[in-house]
């Protein structure tokens, strides 16, 4: 297989058969310049993941990691193409995204992030439109909507595993800091398949995304404390 130009990168928890369904749309547009890494979190995969894992273009691999995000800096480290996103299980890729995304890299004349919009919600209820002015604020763009540069990526350390649930959008802030001057599209490119969350994950969630904004962006957190 030719160097790539694009990596999609997808990291598993035990064989996730949801993957299939993100497979049904994306293995018709992989070609010699597209990749998808599989990284599934056990050693001995499915036998229907393997069987996946047989075709032209996919590259699975099979071993232990700490978290999800671990399991995705392995898959940054594996990956060769020139940019890359990251989906999760059951996220979707509409028909000829893949096109649309290989012609935003050769027409990207530096290393900003390329950013589409994605539908969300199964069925989906609306889209996400990327507005990077608003990533200090929130976590407005979710992967698969991001296109960063592998290189890039990897310098800055890949996906900080200290987080649970921001860790993709930290690194998209910190990548955004250094390369600011986005490309940003207009037509959706996948469906984002969004998970039941508990309130504990939730409340993960509001104080990692605020840790994110101290860090990399010197903003104070939004807590308001009661006085006594």
């Amino acid at each position: 297989m030719s160097t790539p130009k694009f990596s999609i990168i997808t990291a598993l928890k035990s064989s996730d058969p949801l993957i299939f369904k993100t497979a049904d749309t994306l293995l018709d547009q992989l070609s010699s310049k597209v990749e998808w890494i599989i990284k599934n979190s056990d050693q001995n995969c499915s036998v229907e993941l393997a069987e996946l894992g047989c075709h032209d273009y996919v590259r699975l691999h099979c071993e232990s990691d700490a978290s999800i995000y671990d399991g995705l800096n392995q898959g940054l480290q594996m990956a060769t193409g020139e940019r890359f996103c990251v989906n999760g299980a059951g996220d979707t890729f509409e028909p000829g995204s893949i096109e649309l995304i290989l012609n935003a890299i050769n027409e990207a004349e530096t290393d900003g992030p390329i950013f589409f919009p994605i539908w969300y919600g199964n069925p989906p209820t609306g889209v996400i439109f990327p507005v990077p002015e608003e990533l200090p604020i929130r976590m407005a763009v979710p992967n698969p909507g991001a296109i960063l540069n592998i290189s890039r990526a990897r310098e800055l350390g890949g996906f900080d595993p200290s987080y649970k649930i921001a860790a993709d959008y930290d690194l998209i802030c910190r990548y955004i800091t250094l390369h600011s001057n986005s490309y940003v599209y207009q037509v959706p490119i996948s469906k984002f398949l969004p998970g039941g969350m508990s309130e504990r994950r939730r409340a993960e969630g509001f104080f990692e995304k605020q840790l994110v904004r101290v860090r990399v962006w010197g903003y104070q957190p939004d807590l308001q404390v009661a006085k006594r």
